[in-house]
């Protein structure tokens, strides 16, 4: 929630304080999330797959930075820098979406076992 607020706030800023607001804002949003993230993805696999879901989680992080600067380079080409902070701020708003009706729920079944 956090690192949407800080793209919101980052598509409106027109100065350095909006930007360094931003700045702290999406360091703490991303600094939490993504250790949250890498916990959920080992807790969901056996014992012998953690280091295949380590593996594949940190491919995937690494395909999305790669893939989502492409598609947000077009995004800023045909638009401008506040849509692409927009559309950011939208992505990570979906995202957060499924990770709560679906891997959340997952999570509680682990639990219950």
């Amino acid at each position: 929630m956090i690192t949407i607020l800080a793209l919101i706030a980052l598509s409106f800023s027109t100065g350095w304080f909006g930007v360094l607001a931003s700045a702290v804002l999406y360091g703490i949003g991303f600094g939490s999330a993504q250790p949250v993230l890498q916990a959920a993805t080992i807790r969901l696999v056996p014992t012998d797959r953690k280091g295949v879901a380590n593996a594949s989680f940190t491919t995937a992080t690494d395909l999305g930075i790669g893939l989502g600067a492409i598609m947000l380079g077009w995004v800023s080409q045909h638009g401008s820098y506040q849509a692409l902070f927009m559309v950011s701020a939208v992505s990570v708003a979906l995202s957060l979406l499924l990770f709560t009706f679906f891997v959340k729920r997952l999570l509680n079944n682990v639990v219950e076992q």
